[in-house]
């Protein structure tokens, strides 16, 4: 457990940031199921059962904000925590909560056919984002921990990407730019 920025600090909010995976081409990445795994990143009681919503789409499949968002099912551990996952559907939204029991991890099953995607390059986008009224009392300090890619039975975490809407490279301070490394 990494307690050392809780004492005053708050979670970087997830709504300011998505991340994604580059699949089709030569990425080897392709249809399949991959599954997400997500928990808290400092496993601190401060961001225990905090309520987030995750979303999945592709260049060829959008993100539904209109149809209502289901909720997961627990324990949704997933296989390296003796436990199921919950299914989520490309396009469609899912609540969930941190998990304070068990593993403390959330693990999302999605599944990619080759319809949902441009063959020659398309990007898995995915979206964590916190839902809690509390203001940021009531974030989560949540983050993916691992993707695997069941098709090519492989860890993908490595391939994933971060992107957010401001941009760090040109900061009036001349330190030079900034990434998610530094939140």
């Amino acid at each position: 457990m990494n307690y050392t920025k809780v004492a005053g600090d708050q979670p970087f909010p997830s709504d300011r940031y998505q991340c994604y995976l580059p699949i089709g081409g030569a990425t080897g990445n392709g249809a399949g199921t991959y599954y997400f795994k997500i928990r808290s990143a400092s496993e601190h009681p401060n961001y225990f059962d905090k309520p987030y919503q995750v979303v999945f789409w592709t260049n060829t499949v959008a993100a539904d904000y209109v149809t209502a968002p289901t909720t997961e099912a627990e324990p949704n551990g997933g296989g390296d925590c003796g436990e199921s996952n919950n299914v989520i559907l490309l396009g469609k939204r899912k609540n969930a909560t941190i998990d304070n029991t068990g593993c403390k991890t959330d693990e999302f099953a999605l599944t990619i056919s080759a319809a949902d995607f441009n063959a020659a390059g398309d990007t898995i986008w995915f979206k964590m984002v916190n839902t809690g009224g509390g203001g940021l009392g009531d974030m989560t300090d949540h983050y993916v921990y691992g993707l695997w890619n069941g098709a090519l039975g492989a860890d993908v975490q490595s391939q994933m990407k971060f992107q957010t809407a401001t941009d760090f490279t040109n900061l009036p301070s001349g330190q030079g730019s900034m990434s998610y490394l530094n939140f």
